[in-house]
Order: structure tokens, then C-alpha cells, then sequence
């Protein structure tokens, strides 16, 4: 994230990393419910690869169907299921690196509704006493643990 441009030398894949999805400058990182993500995977013999813009129809045109951290945490979760280190690829060692931008705010809907908490639900905090923006925030990060479970349940 923050790498710029997709022409620059900060991209991901010109700084080690072997595959990528994410957004490439801050601005963009504030959306989520983005209507495209910039992806890297190499080709291989088992398939053709694809370095470029991927769009999400799911969000154009203002939808909100396809949480960004949801889709982050599916790619992790692939990731790990094709390169967990086991007998057949002699334990080889990996890195995944998965910033998620909880709780953080989009301060454009912050400063629009005075709650940037995005999340498809403030559930299990919809019946609290609490302003919007707090049941966002908790439900953020419950999400969040939520996540963290799932990667560690495919380790």
C-alpha cells in the first residue's frame, strides 16, 4: 500500500514481493467498498498469471457488495492453503503480510455523516446504548479477531 502508480519502481513486485493484492497509494486505501484492486501473480506452468487493474462489479456505481477486508482475508487464506509449508514442498518457509486498515475511518464519510466506520454490519453491537460510529468501530474489530481466527485455523 502507498507504492504510488502502477509504472512506479515502489511496486510491490519490484520490491520482493512474489504476489500481490491491494491498493498502490493512500488515497485510494481509504475505500472499502473499492471498485478495483491492483493484483500481481506471476505466471507458471499452471497457469497464466495477471499483473494489472482488477475491477469489482460488485461495487461500481456506488454498490457496496464486496467488503474489501473480506476479500483480503479470502486471498490470505489461499495463500496460505497453496503455500503452507509442508512434506511435499520440503517445509518451505513463507511471508504473507496482510495490513488491514481496522479500525480506521474514511474521512471522506466521516466528515460527510460523522461515522467513516464502515463495515457491512455493527452486528453483534446493534443493540447497544452507543453512537454509530462506536458500534462500527467494535464491530471493526471483532471482525478483525474474526479474521486473524481463520488464518490461524488454516496454520
Amino acid at each position: 500500500m502507498g507504492a504510488g502508480q502502477p509504472e512506479h519502481h515502489g511496486v510491490p513486485q519490484k520490491k520482493g514481493f512474489d504476489e500481490f493484492l491491494g491498493y498502490l497509494d493512500q488515497a485510494h486505501a481509504h475505500d472499502y467498498y473499492t471498485d478495483y484492486l491492483w493484483r500481481y501473480d506471476p505466471p507458471d506452468e499452471a497457469k497464466p498469471g495477471y499483473d494489472g487493474r482488477r475491477e469489482f462489479s460488485e461495487n461500481q456505481g456506488g454498490k457496496k457488495r464486496l467488503y474489501v477486508n473480506d476479500l483480503f482475508t479470502s486471498a490470505a487464506i489461499n495463500f496460505l492453503r497453496v503455500n503452507k509449508p509442508e512434506p511435499l514442498n520440503h517445509y518451505r518457509p513463507f511471508f504473507l503480510y496482510l495490513p488491514t486498515r481496522f479500525p480506521t475511518p474514511t474521512t471522506r464519510k466521516a466528515s460527510n455523516t460523522g461515522n467513516g466506520m464502515e463495515v457491512p454490519s455493527d452486528a453483534p453491537y446493534s443493540d447497544q446504548p452507543w453512537p454509530p460510529a462506536e458500534k462500527n468501530k467494535a464491530a471493526m474489530i471483532t471482525r478483525l479477531d474474526a479474521y486473524v481466527g481463520q488464518l490461524l485455523d488454516k496454520l
